[in-house]
């Protein structure tokens, strides 16, 4: 489901740890939830944030029990999994790619203006933070290059300051355009699609919006509705 209000603000760091320490153990069946994640070492504010990121970006319900779709997460293939999550992304963040358009040659400065859409104004440099370094994760960014000291991408750490009388980053980001109709893999994008449509098959009344996703999926333009 797209974001509306507000976006996610975990640390990519600690929200893409939960992703691969799912797929690796399925955490023993465990929901996930802060006082999972604060048993494994994950300070309690991180923790809740990597929780609400995961909410809602539609791998976890409100009692932190996975998804379908996180399911075929940690069920995909090596060359598969990556091209779920981007097919996540794009989906969860299509209010931003519907003001970007595209990611390509676009400047920090522009993918800032994108999250203005959402509230809390006070952390859209978190939310911009962890879009674009769960971008880089799925491949639908290359990945910045990295410092000397082997840190996390440079560009991807925080988003444009807001600082008096300094002036935001006109960096061009230089990623390729993202996949719409065929995302990173192919055989990803038709698992992500065989699970919307067995969905809404054990379903008496598919709801509109799971329809939608179903024609997003698949390239299916949005009808248009006839003139009054």
């Amino acid at each position: 489901m797209p974001l509306s209000d507000s976006a996610p603000y975990g640390t990519t760091t600690e929200v893409v740890r939960v992703m691969e320490t799912y797929r690796e153990t399925g955490f023993g069946g465990a929901p996930i939830d802060p006082a999972l994640l604060a048993r494994l070492g994950m300070a309690n504010e991180v923790a809740r944030r990597a929780v609400q990121s995961l909410r809602l970006l539609g791998l976890i319900d409100a009692t932190g029990v996975p998804t379908e779709t996180f399911v075929a997460f940690k069920q995909a293939s090596t060359d598969e999994y990556k091209a779920i999550l981007a097919g996540v992304i794009m989906e969860a963040y299509a209010p931003v790619f519907a003001v970007l358009g595209s990611l390509e040659s676009k400047s920090l400065t522009q993918v800032d203006d994108a999250f203005r859409i959402f509230k809390a104004a006070t952390i859209r440099n978190r939310m911009v933070s962890l879009f674009l370094g769960l971008c880089e994760y799925a491949g639908i960014i290359p990945e910045a290059p990295r410092s000397k000291a082997g840190g996390r991408p440079l560009g991807t750490t925080s988003a444009p300051k807001k600082l008096a009388g300094t002036k935001k980053s006109t960096a061009a980001l230089q990623p390729p355009q993202p996949p719409k109709i065929d995302p990173p893999s192919a055989g990803g994008r038709d698992r992500y699609i065989e699970l919307l449509i067995a969905k809404a098959e054990s379903q008496d009344d598919p709801s509109p919006e799971l329809l939608d996703r179903i024609e997003r999926a698949l390239g299916i333009p949005p009808a248009k509705e006839a003139p009054a």
